[in-house]
């Protein structure tokens, strides 16, 4: 599991940390709270915070929709509304209908009525003469049915008509029409009812006699009577009957044909014809007369006879060959008797097919017959038939339509409603559409939906880290602080020794509370050889390093800043070191580290810079003699920092973070990935690397989301400006560090680190 040190960045809890802080303990923090971190996710698990993260994008896309919503209002056309009230009372009601149900019933029938083409044709035709912009010039039609609407009030006493319009004059001028229309439509078309219901009872009874006497006709000239009975026609009746018949006399001419050819096949088998025999006088079919049966017994005898003499005699004695001789002559004997007997049943079987046959042909004639007469039967019915319906249907009609009449004479004013205009069509003066309020509402629930899609879309696709608990979530690993941007031309000498050239700019500050969690996250002895490592190039790793070696030099350690960084050094730029000096000649058994090791100009700060460029940087990164030279330098220093090339780029960072006590991945804001982080801090803690935390480098001073380095720049100017104001030599005033002295030697005493205040 990857254990990660807790690191404390708030300075009020700095006593509490003392408190848990010790001195022993070789792979732990010496009492320090030690957290599991565990395999963390990309960030964006939660659509809440998605969304929150980008509401920039959420509010643009709201504010566009709300805009689209209002110019949409002002092009869009106005309609205005025309309405009227009729009250109808309809008069056709029965007396057994009446009602509210009824009423409701009847009033939903005059609104399709009123909806009608008859109804509505008539409003057309009566505003041909006027030149209308409502209507479109090839259809009226569809620009009327579209526009009109005809409901029942709540209270279902009312229809109430209404029709839109872009023009409030036209609308009320078609409205009128349709009302007009109505009211004069429904009288003509009561009346025309009952006058086309007289004509058509004249119709049909006309049919009627016309239809009765073509019956009468054709019944006459058929020439015959086929009677015709509940379930059908007698005829067929007799038809089905006869087939029967013939079905079962078939099966019994096939029956009577089966048995003759089976017994007529046995005659060649005289087995067979024993066994026949049997069988008929088992059945009583045939007697038994004595003379076979003296001769039957003589056979039974003389079989036992021979039975024993063979056992008594030899096959050829005389006795047996006469035995033998008598044997088979019975035997043939009975064999005729037999044959006799068979040919005597299958005559009795021959004369019961040939009558079964004749049967089977007397039925078919008669079915065949009774068939013609079926077919004429069936040819009468289906002629006879529709001529019967077409009567009834007549009659049934006929009846109706007469049944019709008499309602409708017997009902007042011929069931014509009576209608009243209750409210006339009135003429619109504000539009109904469209509606401001509601379409801005759509605009607004368009907005924050498409609003929260894109802001979806934006956060999943950017892959960019911008937030400090964005980015603690995505490594794993605690946010050490945050570098602000480093104001004027990119100078790597001056970038680089920021915190040494500019000691009160805000830059240097967080420098020193970063210094300060590097301090409070390990005790000494954990964190002397420092690795600061990025995921790619740019990121600024290398003025990080550089600054925070000072920044601790300044607390009077003994450090060192060893630049690893063969592919692309700087640091030799950063402190102007003599060339030709460096890790790599070292290595290479060129210099010894007394002689490669300079000054940087800085109270306890030195520099290892990486000297020529050698051809192999990761074989002598992995060799024995650097793991011997980095032994040496943190028994010979008390940090020693290491300033290595990226972790993406080249293994060179691996190898280093697998030596060092811990590392430090600086990442830069506004560019670094979060794919490259997460995949930066697994190839560390594949090798076994001490993560212990993430510095984020040129941070915009107009960011607050990184960490609390504006809040704090803010403090900062508040009490500086404070201090200013106790008088006027302060403006002038010169802030210098004042370091302890020895009084003996005058020499200054090196600070102490946290960890000997807490011992003593």
């Amino acid at each position: 599991m990857n254990i990660q040190k807790m690191v404390i960045d708030d300075p009020q809890q700095t006593t509490a940390l003392a408190r848990s802080v010790g001195g022993g303990g070789g792979g732990g923090l010496g009492g320090a709270t030690v957290m599991a971190v565990p395999e963390v996710s990309s960030p964006r698990a939660n659509p809440l915070a998605m969304i929150w993260r980008r509401r920039g994008v959420l509010v643009i896309v709201l504010g566009a929709c709300v805009l689209a919503a209002g110019a949409k209002y002002l092009l869009s056309s106005r309609i205005y509304r025309s309405e009227a009230r009729l009250f109808v009372q309809a008069n056709s009601l029965r007396a057994g209908e009446a009602g509210p149900t009824s009423a409701a019933t009847e009033l939903q029938r005059q609104v399709e009525r009123i909806k009608s083409a008859a109804v509505l044709n008539e409003a057309i035709a009566g505003l041909a003469g006027a030149n209308l912009k409502t209507f479109d010039p090839t259809n009226r039609w569809t620009t009327l049915t579209q526009n009109l609407n005809a409901t029942v009030s709540k209270e279902n006493e009312l229809i109430v008509l209404s029709f839109d319009s872009p023009y409030k004059d036209e609308a009320q001028l078609i409205l009128n029409a349709v009302v007009d229309a109505y009211a004069n439509f429904y009288v003509n078309a009561k009346r025309a009812e009952v006058l086309s219901k007289g004509k058509a009872a004249d119709d049909l009874e006309k049919k009627l006699k016309a239809a009765e006497a073509e019956l009468r006709e054709f019944k006459q000239k058929s020439g015959q009577v086929f009677l015709v009975g509940e379930k059908g026609n007698i005829e067929t009746s007799k038809l089905e009957s006869l087939q029967t018949a013939l079905t079962q006399q078939h099966l019994e001419v096939i029956t009577a044909k089966s048995a003759y050819d089976v017994v007529k096949g046995k005659l060649a088998n005289p087995a067979e014809l024993r066994a026949l025999s049997d069988y008929l006088r088992a059945t009583n079919q045939v007697g038994l007369d004595a003379q076979e049966q003296t001769l039957r017994k003589q056979l039974f005898d003389m079989e036992d006879q021979l039975q024993s003499l063979r056992a008594r005699l030899l096959p050829e004695h005389p006795a047996v060959r006469a035995s033998e001789a008598t044997v088979a002559s019975l035997r043939s004997r009975v064999s005729e008797m037999d044959r006799a007997i068979a040919e005597r049943h299958i005559l009795t079987l021959e004369q019961k097919l040939e009558a079964a046959r004749q049967r089977h042909a007397e039925l078919q004639k008669s079915y065949d017959d009774q068939k013609l007469v079926a077919g004429e039967a069936a040819k009468f019915r289906d002629e006879l038939q529709p001529r019967e319906q077409n009567i009834r249907s007549l009659q049934t009609f006929l009846e109706n339509t007469r049944n019709s009449l008499v309602q409708l004479d017997a009902s007042e004013k011929a069931g014509v409603p009576t209608i009243t205009v209750f409210d006339k069509p009135s003429l619109p003066s504000t539009p109904i559409k469209p509606i401001l309020s509601m379409m801005m509402f759509q605009g607004l629930a368009i907005g924050l939906v498409l609003g929260c899609l894109a802001a979806l879309v934006r956060d999943w696709t950017d892959q960019g880290l911008r937030g400090a608990e964005e980015i603690s979530e995505a490594t794993g690993v605690p946010l050490l602080g945050s570098v602000p941007h480093i104001p004027g031309p990119a100078n790597p000498m001056t970038s680089g020794r920021k915190v040494d050239l500019e000691p009160a700019s805000d830059v240097a500050e967080m420098y020193r509370t970063i210094r300060t969690a590097v301090f409070f996250g390990t005790p000494d002895r954990e964190s002397r050889t420092i690795l600061v490592t990025s995921p790619a190039p740019g990121d600024g790793k290398s003025t990080f390093a550089s600054n925070l070696a000072i920044a601790m030099a300044q607390t009077g350690k003994r450090v060192l800043l060893v630049d690893c960084d063969f592919r692309r050094p700087v640091q030799h730029r950063v402190f102007e070191c003599r060339p030709g000096a460096g890790m790599s000649s070292v290595l290479m058994g060129k210099d010894s580290l007394d002689q490669a090791i300079q000054s940087t100009g800085v109270s306890g700060l030195d520099i290892l810079p990486a000297g020529q460029i050698p051809t192999n940087p990761s074989e002598i990164l992995n060799s024995q003699s650097f793991t011997e030279v980095l032994e040496e330098l943190s028994v010979r220093y008390e940090h020693v920092v290491i300033d290595s090339p990226p972790v993406m780029a080249v293994a060179d960072a691996r190898i280093l973070a697998a030596m060092c006590s811990v590392t430090i991945m600086v990442l830069r804001a506004e560019s670094s990935t979060r794919k490259a982080a997460i995949h930066s801090r697994r190839a560390l803690e594949s090798v076994g690397a001490h993560i212990l935390g993430v510095v984020v480098n040129d941070v915009p001073r107009a960011r607050d989301k990184y960490g609390e380095y504006g809040g704090y720049s803010t403090y900062r100017a508040k009490y500086n400006g404070h201090a200013s104001s106790y008088g006027p030599a302060a403006t002038t005033t010169t802030v210098t560090e004042v370091r302890p002295t020895d009084p003996k030697t005058g020499a200054i005493i090196p600070a102490q680190s946290f960890l000997d205040l807490r011992k003593k």
